[in-house]
């Protein structure tokens, strides 16, 4: 191979360095965020230097759906205090997903597949800081055992409610890209959660096949405890009236009896009578 066919093969800095530019732009015009161009510079070239590879802005994207973007991505999303004031959020954004679950369903059930009747809230990122989105109507290319690092696409208007993303399928869109250390660590919580459901099913059937636990029949206890109710009772039944006035009532015979100053006058009274007499 001469000199001009081997000049001709590989771009010229200046073409290359145009080149890169004109990726990072679309990369951006994509959604993409990042705090480092100079790394994201470092990928290009390395795709330029690969023998008999097309370097194009899918096969940089492709590269990066399998980076975190906790290392990578720049801030775009708005501050955490700053959410509950803010209405929407103008795609195309590039996010990564944390966690996800259906809210619609208990833990225990949540291996199974729900439909569309599911509700999955997810946790996104932009490598900075998180935001809660709630899928407001069916996306059906979002699985519901989304892995964590999976990249996601937000275009157009998304609306913001309370601080909560609301998003549907005209706003979001999949990416995919799998994050080495982040399935790992998915993997291992996933299998660690299948057994501890599986451990709790198990003891929640053994428990609705036994018998309720046996309880002593405490009779002589029971009848103590009547019986003092029936004295208070009828201590209260046979208590005297703060209404009467006058004379009291004898609790053993229920005859009045006179108080001692109507006795005194009583014993004067026959005094009279017999010396009248």
């Amino acid at each position: 191979m001469d000199a001009n066919t081997t000049s001709s093969a590989l771009p010229s800095s200046s073409s290359s360095s145009s080149t890169e530019s004109q990726l990072l732009q679309a990369l951006i015009d994509r959604g993409w965020c990042f705090k480092d161009m100079d790394r994201i510079r470092v990928l290009i070239t390395a795709q330029f230097s690969i023998p008999a590879s097309l370097c194009t802005v899918d096969s940089i994207e492709s590269e990066l759906l399998n980076m975190d973007l906790r290392s990578i991505g720049g801030k775009c999303l708005p501050d955490p205090s700053l959410l509950c004031k803010t209405s929407h959020l103008r795609g195309p954004v590039v996010l990564q997903v944390c966690s996800s679950r259906d809210i619609s369903r208990s833990s225990i059930d949540a291996s199974g597949n729900s439909g569309n009747r599911r509700l999955l809230r997810l946790k996104l990122t932009d490598g900075h800081s998180e935001i809660t989105a709630i899928e407001y109507s069916h996306v059906p290319s979002i699985p519901e055992d989304v892995i964590p690092g999976t990249k996601v696409r937000l275009q157009n208007k998304a609306d913001i409610y309370g601080g909560t993303l609301c998003v549907n399928k005209k706003v979001i869109t999949v990416l995919g890209g799998i994050v080495q250390s982040l399935y790992e660590e998915w993997q291992f919580k996933r299998k660690y959660l299948d057994v501890s459901r599986h451990s709790l099913r198990l003891s929640q059937d053994d428990a609705s096949s036994c018998p309720p636990p046996f309880e002593k029949l405490k009779i002589g206890a029971r009848v103590r405890e009547t019986s003092s109710l029936l004295c208070t009772s009828a201590t209260k039944e046979t208590r005297p009236s703060s209404h009467t006035t006058g004379s009291t009532v004898h609790l053993n015979t229920g005859f009045p009896q006179t108080s001692s100053k109507d006795g005194r006058h009583g014993l004067a009274a026959k005094g009279e009578t017999s010396n009248s007499s």
